[in-house]
């Protein structure tokens, strides 16, 4: 039985760059006990070796497993999920030419997890770690409800083989359940993936390139398949963040539906998109109430609003968006809200509330509604 002597103990992070990689070690067998060394580096220059950043859910914490650091006799419990993945990159970093490396980036493992401070540090470096990377890996999960036949599709057939069997109940059946994974409903991975300039899926042994899941995802919504409208349409977002047309108010409303364990994610978990507008100075603040979080937000799309002259040319009614009967009046009405609901100035002592309960706050709700107006007179 592998022994360690306890937890391990993080060394702290002293530069506002610096990071941690972690090197996973090869084992004979798959369900060998998982070690690594963890090591820390800066982000900036070039003195950090390649890595790969690793893209995934973390699953219920209610049960966990050791990761073992042999070097300094200590361990550091995961979720099952990240564990599962652990041996499956194992595996595939042995084999597969793109993760020969060794050296990942993975939160839970890189992050101490037990420290707010260092959290809020690094929350705000995700976007440059992801555009760092050599390579974002995206872990779907193991092998199931067909998905090795999916994979092979998508990398290996003839586009017309693929389309005929994409058509067909089989086919139907496999996308259904590989876009039912709780990875998609996830909101980080949108950051995650939309800042990554070279992304890769790894499902169970299989690997596939985004790109080819990007197209017939594509394919896919053009025929209205069902299950493809439960998969963010990352695309675009990829499309805007390389052209700069990010703002958070965009960004709050097209992500209303993914999922965070923390609500104060739906808007941090954001912010490394943002590339224009009041939003590239928000701070991911932790010890903020989640309402708190989502005034901000609602400020910065208010703010960023009135900055493009839309807001006042609509009120006066020099401006009518498209498809909108009773939009000014709706817009008006909502404006008011706001008005109702904000205090000045908002101070992190003063915003702390102990009976906010996130996502059911009603800041929430009028958050992500008056994002979708001003989405709407973009």
């Amino acid at each position: 039985m592998h022994q360690s002597s306890g937890p391990h103990e993080y060394d702290s992070l002293d530069s506002p760059q610096a990071f941690r990689l972690l090197r996973l070690h090869d084992a004979p067998s798959f369900d060998d006990p998982i070690e690594c060394a963890i090591e820390t580096h800066e982000l900036d220059g070039e003195s950090h070796p390649c890595y790969t950043a690793l893209s995934y859910t973390w699953g219920s914490s209610s049960r966990t497993e050791a990761i073992h650091l042999p070097a300094s006799k200590a361990h550091i419990n995961v979720t099952p999920i990240l564990a599962q993945a652990l041996r499956y990159l194992r595996r595939l970093q042995s084999t597969h030419p793109d993760l020969k490396s060794n050296w990942w980036w993975i939160d839970m493992l890189c992050i101490n997890q037990d420290s707010l401070p260092e959290r809020t540090a690094q929350v705000s470096l995700m976007r440059t770690i992801f555009q760092t990377a050599s390579l974002t890996a995206v872990w779907l999960g193991p092998a199931e409800d067909n998905s090795d036949t999916l994979m092979f599709h998508l990398t290996d057939s003839t586009p017309s083989d693929r389309r005929v069997w994409t058509s067909s109940p089989e086919g139907n059946s496999a996308i259904k359940a590989f876009q039912d994974r709780p990875y998609w409903r996830r909101t980080w991975i949108i950051q995650e993936v939309c800042v990554s300039p070279n992304v890769m899926l790894l499902c169970g042994d299989k690997v596939a390139p985004w790109k080819a899941f990007e197209a017939q995802h594509k394919w896919l919504r053009q025929r209205s398949f069902p299950e493809s409208h439960d998969v963010p349409d990352l695309r675009v977002l990829r499309n805007k963040f390389q052209r700069n047309e990010l703002h958070l108010g965009f960004l709050v409303y097209r992500a209303k539906a993914a999922q965070c364990a923390n609500p104060r994610d739906s808007v941090f978990g954001l912010l490394g998109l943002v590339t224009g507008g009041l939003g590239l100075k928000v701070v991911p603040n932790y010890k903020l109430s989640p309402c708190a979080v989502f005034s901000t937000a609602i400020r910065v799309a208010r703010a960023d609003l009135e900055e493009s002259g839309l807001r006042d040319a609509l009120i006066r009614g020099r401006r009518k968006p498209r498809g909108a009967y009773g939009f000014r009046k709706k817009l008006l009405a909502v404006m008011e809200e706001i008005q109702d609901h904000l205090h000045e100035p908002l101070s992190e002592d003063d915003s702390i509330r102990t009976d906010c309960d996130g996502f059911q706050c009603g800041m929430w709700d009028l958050c992500w509604r008056f994002c979708g107006i001003a989405l709407q007179l973009e």
